[in-house]
């Protein structure tokens, strides 16, 4: 926890909202007072590198929704992951999520891409790709980022039931060199940004989940996004009921005017908030992590008017700090 920071040397210095690079001095927030107030007072340091939206006018839109470009959004991983059953066995079993680089060591996911529902079957790697685009057409370039975790944290209170909980961070093994398609994304400190709860706001989502409702599951090769409308946390559990909705820490969408939607395939990519940050400058938050998508568990397409769930980040701040700062 955060209580104490004055007899701690962390290992790393807050480069940006949500860089936390190694060899660095958190020791410089002494006394009684903690890493948020740390963040807090180091405001303009901390989002000197995360976020950078390149386009921020550009409204693309994941099911049925359009490509993006190259480097649009450079703090997207596409994950891929295979287990094994409990007799070490392969199992034919394979994943494919999203998520978002936090830091240059972090990956931020959902816990059903990295755990699955069924205890019997154990995770056997995790192979993250940052920089990724076209998961079929490969750059040279894009072969140098395909890397194994050096550790998967799963939320000890995730429910792969509910679907409650669901997020984890994914580690690196080494420190990641930013490059222009490799960047990461800022955290949603509530004091950087205004309030993101409030119905009819704009936000974006980003995978290669499936676009098509009659296309049997075929997921997009390019990365897409989508516009969606942000619903108010009453009217989500509203909407999808409230066994089915943590009012706390979830937060849902709906279609927006220009259209688009998560689908299968998207889950554990970013829901994100684009905020003014200079006069001349914005910044991009992820404040959602993709779980769910209640039209599909009632064996609905997706876009049949179900709001997509997503996990709050917002919610988990404290826990994904701590883990950063291990």
């Amino acid at each position: 926890m955060f209580g104490a920071l004055s007899t701690v040397t962390a290992t790393y210095v807050v480069k940006s909202l949500s860089v936390l690079i190694t060899v660095g001095v958190l020791c410089q927030a002494t006394d009684e007072g903690n890493l948020f107030s740390y963040l807090q007072e180091n405001e303009e340091e901390m989002l000197t590198e995360c976020g950078v939206v390149d386009d921020p006018e550009l409204l693309p839109r994941v099911f049925g929704g359009h490509v993006a470009r190259p480097d649009q959004y450079p703090w997207m991983a596409y994950l891929s992951s295979g287990f094994l059953n409990s007799n070490g066995e392969e199992f034919d079993y394979f994943l494919r999520c999203g998520g978002s680089l936090i830091s240059n060591r972090h990956v931020l996911t959902a816990a059903h891409c990295v755990r699955n529902r069924n205890d019997e079957f154990k995770l056997n790697r995790v192979i993250i790709r940052l920089g990724a685009y076209n998961l079929v057409e490969h750059n040279p370039w894009e072969k140098n980022y395909e890397i194994y975790p050096q550790d998967v944290i799963v939320h000890h209170q995730y429910d792969p039931e509910s679907l409650f909980n669901d997020i984890s961070v994914i580690r690196l093994p080494e420190n990641t060199q930013f490059k222009e398609n490799i960047r990461p994304i800022c955290l949603p400190f509530n004091y950087v940004m205004d309030k993101y709860e409030d119905e009819g706001e704009s936000v974006k989502a980003a995978g290669w989940g499936t676009t098509n409702p009659y296309s049997y599951g075929r997921r997009s090769d390019v990365l897409k996004v989508s516009e969606e409308t942000l619903l108010s946390k009453r009217a989500c559990s509203k909407r999808i009921g409230v066994n089915n909705f943590n009012i706390d820490t979830e937060i849902c969408t709906t279609y927006s005017y220009h259209g688009g939607i998560t689908c299968k395939g998207d889950s554990g990519g970013p829901l994100m908030t684009i905020k003014k940050y200079t006069p001349y400058s914005t910044k991009a938050f992820v404040i959602g992590v993709t779980s769910h998508e209640p039209a599909i568990e009632l064996e609905l397409s997706c876009g049949t008017g179900y709001p997509s769930v997503y996990t709050d980040v917002s919610a988990y701040l404290e826990w994904i700090l701590e883990i950063m700062e291990e």
